[in-house]
């Protein structure tokens, strides 16, 4: 699986039709991954915070109005959730991001946006005798709306959906389906081939 990310990653970032607009950025907000909860123990996460970093670039335009961009991020959030016999312990989840981002509507200064993606996702927890670590691969789906005042800048807010859950935690498998929102802002270092 990490094989086939860092190939379209590569993909993604070195095709020589890709246009030369390029940005980096960041963001932070709320993380709920607690939507479900797991069948054994009822054990479910709170409502945590975090932080992305991330670049971008424009793919293509599909047309005037319809562009689609490649978003590579590292994000980290932490959440909390109480554990069958344990007291609440707290999760920190690091995600390596890879998604596509279609606008399909736009204004002069504003767009929406929807797209899909998947992270390598690691998470890390600690308490007393607990200690896990583990690693997985999860797909998302994202929505978002855009303020570009500058052809240079752009202000997003962003929600995405999550799937996925944690495995072997006292047997158990424990549910990080859920749901992330953010507001950022990008900063491009180039503009798109598309702009004068």
């Amino acid at each position: 699986m990490i094989n086939c990310t860092g190939i379209l990653l590569f993909f993604l970032i070195f095709c020589p039709c890709l246009y030369a607009q390029f940005g980096i950025g960041a963001a932070g907000g709320i993380h709920y991954p607690g939507l479900l909860s797991s069948e054994q123990s009822n054990s479910k996460f709170d409502t945590g915070w975090g932080y992305e970093l991330m670049l971008q670039h424009q793919l293509f335009h599909l047309t005037d109005s319809i562009a689609i961009d490649a978003r590579y991020a590292f994000r980290q959030f932490k959440n909390p959730v109480t554990l069958p016999n344990i007291l609440k312990t707290w999760f920190t989840f690091n995600y390596l991001t890879i998604n596509l981002l279609l606008d399909f509507y736009r204004w002069p200064k504003f767009a929406l946006y929807a797209g899909a993606g998947g992270s390598l996702f690691s998470s890390i927890a600690r308490n007393d005798f607990f200690d896990y670590t583990g690693t997985d691969f999860i797909p998302e789906i994202n929505f978002g709306c855009k303020w570009v005042p500058t052809q240079h800048y752009t202000l997003f807010s962003e929600i995405s959906l999550q799937f996925g859950s944690l495995a072997d935690i006292f047997d158990e498998h424990i549910p990080v389906t859920g749901i992330r929102f953010v507001l950022g802002g990008i900063m491009y270092l180039s503009k798109s081939e598309t702009e004068d």
